[in-house]
């Protein structure tokens, strides 16, 4: 996942106080299969500050702000994004490994559609999982 100073998509992951979730987020991001993708990490204040794990730290532009909540984050993480469409990743979700593309192929293939979104699937410890 590399991107170019004009990527297709930006994925934003907000953060705050989630080290092992956010890991597993990135992950899940890295792992979507796209190279024309930024990443980038809104750290919204946490304390000690988010770290992004070694393997993907080449892949992340990292971005610290003061904690004001999450919709302050993703409004730091919109005005850092140069793709032509952006994606959220909440520190705590995981996608499926086609989730971007079969979002961007839609976009792309439907210019008159401005939004796409996909269905949740909430996975818990000692419940069967939930579609919402």
């Amino acid at each position: 996942m590399s991107a170019g100073d004009d990527p297709m998509v930006s994925v934003i992951i907000c953060t705050y106080n989630r080290p092992e979730s956010l890991g597993r987020a990135l992950d899940s991001v890295l792992g979507q299969g796209l190279s024309d993708v930024e990443l980038i990490v809104v750290d919204d204040g946490s304390d000690p500050p988010a770290v992004v794990p070694s393997h993907c730290a080449d892949k992340v532009r990292l971005i610290r702000t003061d904690h004001r909540g999450v919709g302050a984050a993703r409004a730091g993480g919109l005005d850092a994004a140069r793709g032509r469409f952006v994606a959220y990743c909440d520190d705590d979700d995981e996608w499926k490994p086609d989730h971007l593309g079969t979002l961007l192929d839609y976009l792309i293939n439907h210019p008159d559609v401005t939004l796409v979104y996909g269905d949740s699937e909430w996975v818990q410890e000692g419940t069967d999982p939930s579609v919402a």
